[in-house]
């Protein structure tokens, strides 16, 4: 740490704050002349040339952090500085850039940042901001930033718009450890360093209940105050295929709004387009009761949204209907799915790639396997030594692809199941595998659900 009676703040990038002491003392300007002669020679963050030094806390945000002091100081500026000093700076710099080059990771990137941390509470509608300490004399940014919900099991799942420093907690957060990886470049050079994480010790807790309010008797409110809405709309694809999120948005009318219920439901098979009585459709359960995500499994079935205005008081309004019409597999993934079939009809061959993985352990590097349909057989190849591990003749019922409908997977992971026949007579245990894209997932789940049929 820089001497002095006072101490030194946090470093924002980008803007650097030192302490010069305790105010009123005589030594103050001495001390702080030293002080930034030693910090200029050990580090400088983004050109400042008061001298950040190595260790010193860097916050990923644009704005100083809370520990940041707002006081300005008096330093010598780089035109004051001698040509010897100059030439200690960069002799310096150059040793703890030799110095984290000798740390580089498997991908050759070098260390740029150490000790990450989360700073803020886990708990929603608090906001979290990532820190770390700077390694050595480079003048360092931070690219980009992912965040990550963490389940009980250790499934990681990629919070989606959370590309900055820092992020506030939602509800759908409860229950789920929140995890940040930080990417580093060097400024100068636009070298890329070695990622950062950090993830919170606690689970997010539910924001403090607020204070209870006195009840309001319904004689106090009038006619005009009933609970309704005055307008809502449904986002989703507007040729109703189900890759884009299904969204409602809605405007309430009627006093204070209390606990609003929204309700989704989904035709259930063999009902399909026809549903009507409420038998016909199964409810859905979502962690947000704004958005839904649709997969292949929903083709061709209707959703039915329930909304109810609910009062602060608890008095409900009437509840609002809405029935989507059916979804459809996009045009790009069928005409994909056909030319692949015409190519096995024709006796051509047809190949694909998948990633063989272990839904518990789905942070692990999954394996590349090759799937090769020629003639009638199916082939399951390792795609570096092209040996076969899995061979089926195909005939109708021999297998089964679906969609495996756990968040966790990001709608990209398949399950193929083996089942008995001519080529497993007892069949064989359902497999996991993923895919690049949700596009390349469902046109390996309908080719091999063509060729069997």
């Amino acid at each position: 740490a820089l001497g002095g009676a006072g101490g030194v703040g946090a470093v924002a990038l980008g803007a650097v704050s030192v302490d010069p002491g305790t105010p009123g003392s005589s030594r103050q300007g001495s001390q702080l002349a030293d002080v930034q002669e030693a910090a200029g020679r050990r580090a400088s963050l983004a050109g400042d040339p008061k001298g950040e030094r190595e260790g010193a806390d860097v916050s990923f945000s644009s704005a100083p952090s809370a520990r940041s002091s707002p006081r300005s100081t008096t330093s010598t500026s780089t035109s004051e500085q001698t040509p010897t000093k100059k030439k200690a700076k960069e002799k310096d710099r150059d040793k703890a850039r030799k110095a984290d080059a000798s740390e580089k990771d498997a991908q050759g990137r070098v260390r740029m940042l150490t000790n990450c941390e989360v700073r803020g509470e886990p708990i929603e509608g608090e906001k979290m901001t990532a820190f770390a300490k700077k390694v050595g004399g480079r003048k360092v940014q931070m690219a980009r930033f992912k965040w990550f919900r963490v389940a009980a099991n250790g499934v990681e799942t990629v919070i989606s718009d959370a590309e900055k420093a820092s992020y506030k907690v939602a509800r759908i957060d409860r229950g789920f450890r929140i995890k940040v990886i930080g990417y580093p470049t060097d400024k100068d050079s636009g070298e890329e360093g070695q990622p950062v994480s950090a993830t919170t010790s606690q689970p997010v807790a539910p924001a403090a209940a607020p204070e209870p309010e006195d009840p309001v008797p319904f004689s106090k409110y009038t006619e005009a105050d009933a609970p309704k809405l005055t307008d809502w709309k449904i986002e989703m694809n507007p040729r109703q295929e189900y890759t884009d999120p299904i969204r409602i948005h809605y405007q309430y009318s009627g006093g204070k709004e209390g606990a609003t219920t929204i309700e989704w439901f989904k035709e259930i098979d063999g009902k399909e387009g026809i549903g009507v009585a409420d038998d016909d459709f199964t409810p859905l359960t979502l962690a947000d009761p704004m958005t839904y995500q649709a997969t292949l499994a929903d083709v061709n079935k209707r959703v039915r949204i329930l909304i109810s205005p609910v009062r602060s008081d608890g008095v409900t309004g009437p509840t609002y209907q809405h029935v989507l019409e059916p979804l459809i597999i996009p045009h790009a993934v069928k005409d994909e799915v056909s030319t692949a079939l015409r190519a096995v009809q024709g006796k051509a061959s047809h190949q694909f790639y998948l990633g063989l993985v272990d839904l518990a352990g789905l942070d692990k590097v999954p394996l590349t396997k090759r799937f090769l349909i020629e003639g009638a057989t199916l082939k399951v190849k390792h795609a570096e030594t092209d040996k076969t591990e899995l061979k089926c003749k195909l005939e109708p019922g021999c297998l089964s692809a679906d969609v495996c409908l756990d968040p966790a997977t990001r709608n990209k992971v398949l399950l193929l199941s083996l089942l008995p026949s001519r080529s497993f007579p007892n069949g064989k245990a359902t497999m996991a595998f993923v895919a690049n894209t949700t596009s390349d997932r469902d046109v390996a789940i309908l080719t091999l659900r063509g060729v069997t049929n």
